[in-house]
């Protein structure tokens, strides 16, 4: 749901070149792959055509992935390059550059689908703790050719990946190339007059649509049902409740009263930070839990100008 802006250039390239040699081997010692179908080990032109594709197959952006993964599915039809482009081997705690380097060089630290779970790597001098789960945006049990490519690597959180998305065909919203972020927002409705008072957190989400005839809305559309996003914000009514209660507890004016009160010591956004426990600018939403559904509430509640 949330946009990741990075020098996806720079990084797809240190993929690439970081990558390039062992698969090259990978690609030479063919006798190890097989085809499901035929049990016939991949052939010289076969091989050919991998070295040609490689460097095109590891950077690629979605679109021209799907045109490469179709090619060779005409050309090789029913292949199997999970021996080849072999995630668990890129996996490997052990490997020099793999999930965990890749991961802190994004630096994604909350997921990319839900923005609310985090997803922070944490590498230590002698161990590799903890990083996100990587999502094959293609899932990789069809897509093998595609298991290793840097635009089918997106950091996600366990109930994203593993438990709602599961390997399908989704029309989905790809983080690094399709940004529709300002495009809609989230509104919520409160569900009796009880959730008003700060009684209870009963609240209930809907998305409200700048345009209808945006071509990235049934994008939208899937992205919001396939992570179940309204039913899981809404499962968290504590953090929207609290922004009620600020603003039925002071004025609309509640930033611009803090501002004064801390002497303008802080930026906007570093008030919006210490007040709310998220962030103001669509660029940092990917740092803190919840920071578009946050902003959209303020928006509504017209504690921040839209």
């Amino acid at each position: 749901m949330i946009h990741i802006n990075r020098d996806f250039e720079k990084l797809t390239l240190a993929h690439y070149h970081q990558l390039k040699y062992d698969l090259l081997k990978k690609i030479d010692n063919g006798h190890h792959f097989i085809n499901d179908q035929n049990k016939i080990p991949i052939s010289d032109f076969h091989k050919r055509a991998l070295k040609i594709f490689l460097k095109e197959i590891l950077t690629s952006k979605p679109n021209k992935l799907i045109r490469i993964y179709r090619l060779f599915e005409k050309k090789f039809p029913m292949t199997d390059y999970r021996l080849i482009f072999d995630y668990k081997w890129f996996s490997s705690k052990s490997r020099k550059y793999g999930t965990y380097e890749l991961a802190k060089k994004l630096n994604v630290r909350i997921c990319c689908y839900c923005n609310r779970n985090y997803t922070t790597t944490v590498i230590s001098s002698d161990s590799k703790i903890s990083r996100p789960q990587f999502d094959h945006f293609y899932y990789k049990k069809k897509y093998s050719l595609l298991a290793l490519s840097f635009y089918n690597l997106i950091p996600s959180c366990s109930l994203c990946n593993t438990t709602l998305k599961g390997e399908k065909d989704y029309n989905i919203l790809h983080p690094y190339v399709e940004n529709i972020i300002n495009d809609f927002k989230f509104d919520v409705i409160p569900q009796n007059i009880t959730t008003l008072l700060n009684v209870n957190d009963d609240f209930k989400l809907g998305v409200v649509k700048k345009n209808e005839n945006n071509i990235l809305n049934p994008k939208l559309d899937e992205n919001i049902k396939l992570f179940k996003l309204k039913e899981i914000y809404a499962s968290n009514g504590s953090e929207i409740k609290d922004l009620y209660f600020l603003r039925y507890k002071y004025s609309d004016k509640y930033l611009e009263e803090l501002h004064k009160m801390t002497k303008e010591k802080f930026t906007q956004s570093e008030l919006f930070r210490l007040a709310f426990g998220s962030e103001i600018n669509e660029v940092d939403f990917e740092k803190r839990p919840f920071s578009k559904l946050k902003k959209d509430i303020l928006i509504n509640l017209k504690i921040l100008k839209s």
